[in-house]
């Protein structure tokens, strides 16, 4: 009967560090570790004109939802989309973008740790990473110098002919469609299709974005 006992006890004590410990830094059931930072920034760059508008994504399925933010004027004046995370308790900018400004455009994929940034001031470059530790890696990268018979066309930094550039990066985006774009009017569901020198894409349906307010009461 001791030894019974002495081993509900141990398990007892075992269930109840493990509650513990699963529930540290955490509120309502979820990770709120995230909330304090974010709000900071949110309220940084709203101070400084930079994004007025938000939104949670969940892209690489952690426990800690990216932060999406958008300057709802659509300026031209200064990166108008962003995304952040929280890494050691320390907000990080992902990535930002003047949208709209030569081909540039954000997108991500929820859930499959994806993240685009497209644009260049001649031709097109488009570049796909993931997050890891905190920061962007890429993992596909195509570029193209040109849209006349002259140009030049690279994957991963392999030159490749157009039929190849078109095939491999089509290959890769078709299996994470479809992203979402941050737009300044809202979130969209795009799916690429690349040929004939452009990325043409198809557009789904949007999201709104939550205000300052509206964000700051989620993260609560």
């Amino acid at each position: 009967m001791k030894k019974k006992i002495r081993v509900t006890a141990i398990m007892v004590c075992f269930v109840l560090v493990c509650s513990v410990m699963s529930g540290c830094g955490k509120t309502g059931g979820g990770d709120k570790s995230y909330g304090a930072p974010y709000i900071d920034k949110i309220n940084e760059l709203k101070s400084e004109g930079l994004a007025d508008q938000f939104a949670l994504a969940n892209i690489d399925e952690d426990d800690i939802p990216e932060l999406i933010a958008s300057d709802s004027t659509g300026s031209f004046d200064h990166e108008n989309a962003f995304i952040f995370t929280v890494n050691n308790g320390e907000v990080v900018q992902l990535a930002g973008v003047i949208a709209g400004v030569d081909g540039g455009n954000l997108d991500y994929s929820k859930g499959t740790n994806l993240i685009h940034i497209s644009g260049a001031a001649a031709g097109m470059r488009e570049v796909f990473s993931e997050i890891k530790d905190g920061k962007l890696e890429e993992v596909f990268t195509a570029e193209a110098s040109g849209m006349d018979e002259d140009a030049a066309y690279t994957v991963n930094g392999s030159s490749v002919t157009e039929e190849e550039y078109y095939e491999q990066i089509n290959g890769f985006v078709e299996s994470h469609d479809p992203l979402t774009r941050i737009a300044y009017d809202g979130l969209y569901e795009i799916t690429y299709k690349y040929e004939s020198g452009y990325g043409n894409f198809e557009q789904g349906g949007s999201e709104k974005y939550s205000t300052a307010d509206e964000i700051t009461k989620t993260l609560e």
